[in-house]
């Protein structure tokens, strides 16, 4: 599993792919998420807490994109994530 980030543009109702990249979801929070999946149920401590943890890793995986592709943050229109 990964999160997988790519930068697309949109000019004239057609798609551009510009560039893709994956990047590794550490394995703690892989078995925190699989752990709480499986529960019958959780506190919502427990949910709140991975919740940002993969708000962190999400935004940290976006900002590494970025900076490798040299693409400015305020040129970003939207930003779209699914699980």
């Amino acid at each position: 599993d990964a999160i997988d980030v790519s930068a697309f543009s949109f000019p004239n109702s057609s798609i551009n792919f510009h560039h893709g990249l994956s990047y590794p979801i550490p394995e703690e929070i892989k078995k925190e998420c699989l752990e709480l999946s499986t529960k019958n149920n959780c506190t919502l401590q427990q949910l709140g807490s991975l919740d940002h943890k993969l708000g962190k890793l999400f935004a940290s995986a976006i900002n590494k994109f970025l900076q490798q592709h040299r693409i400015a943050a305020n040129s970003i229109a939207a930003i779209g994530c699914h699980g």
